[in-house]
Order: structure tokens, then C-alpha cells, then sequence
């Protein structure tokens, strides 16, 4: 689930915004498949536009490693309170007995 999270923020993030207009919406579609394919479809362009490409891709890539990380921080925090709350509902033994 969590990688999903991130794959998606990722390939909404690399869009045709996010480089230059010298570069291909093929090659950009390339890249917002992951970030291997960004590398690979970057070392296919021109220098410049290359490495314009894989910088909009690493920012994207580092953008979804944030939200996947803040998103495991929620569900934790999530978690760690429903715990709480279940061990607090459970029944006590009585004393004396």
C-alpha cells in the first residue's frame, strides 16, 4: 500500500510541467514509470535536457519517499492509539479473588 502511495506521487509529480519543452511527452511518460526509467530515458537525451529530465525525476522520487514516510508516520500514530485504547478496555482482575 505504502509503495503505491509513493509511485503515485511520484508519476504526479513528473509531468510535462516539470522539464523542458525540448523534451519528449514520450520521454516523459518513460520517466514516470520509476525512477531506473528515468535514468535510462535520461542517458537517451541530449546532456542538457538529460539531466533536466533525471532533476525533475529525483525531486519527484525524494517528494514520494516524503510522503510515503509521513503517511507511515500517520498510520503508526494511528495504530499506536488504537492499541493503547484496546489494552485499556480489556478486563482487570479483581482483587481478593
Amino acid at each position: 500500500m505504502l509503495g503505491s502511495v509513493g509511485t503515485g506521487f511520484y508519476a504526479a509529480q513528473l509531468t510535462r510541467d516539470a522539464v523542458p519543452d525540448q523534451v519528449l511527452t514520450q520521454a516523459v511518460a518513460a520517466a514516470g514509470m520509476s525512477i531506473p526509467d528515468a535514468a535510462a530515458t535520461a542517458e537517451a537525451l541530449p546532456s542538457n535536457l538529460g539531466i533536466d529530465l533525471f532533476d525533475a525525476a529525483r525531486i519527484a522520487f525524494t517528494g514520494g519517499l516524503h510522503v510515503t514516510a509521513a503517511t507511515s508516520a500517520v498510520l503508526l500514530a494511528v495504530m499506536c492509539t488504537v492499541a493503547v485504547w484496546a489494552l485499556r478496555q480489556g478486563r482487570h482482575p479483581q482483587e481478593g479473588a
